[in-house]
């Protein structure tokens, strides 16, 4: 019984510690596969950046997930 349970805490350290390397080179291989000028393009037109990062109201959060 113990050794079963040691060996799930094993492979459950296992899955998590896989996750979370996965996770990890995913965003270094996307990161550094841009170019600095492919980030700072979408950022050249300053009215359409400023409309994409307003915060959306509380009504309309509340709405979209459900939880007010």
């Amino acid at each position: 019984m113990v050794e079963t349970t040691s060996f799930s805490n094993f492979l459950e350290t296992v899955g998590v510690l896989a996750i979370l390397v996965f996770v990890l080179t995913s965003m270094f291989g996307m990161g550094f596969s841009l170019t600095v000028q492919q980030i700072l393009t979408p950022l050249s037109d300053g009215r359409l950046a400023i409309l994409h990062w307003q915060p959306i109201s509380y009504w309309s959060r509340c709405s979209l997930s459900g939880f007010c």
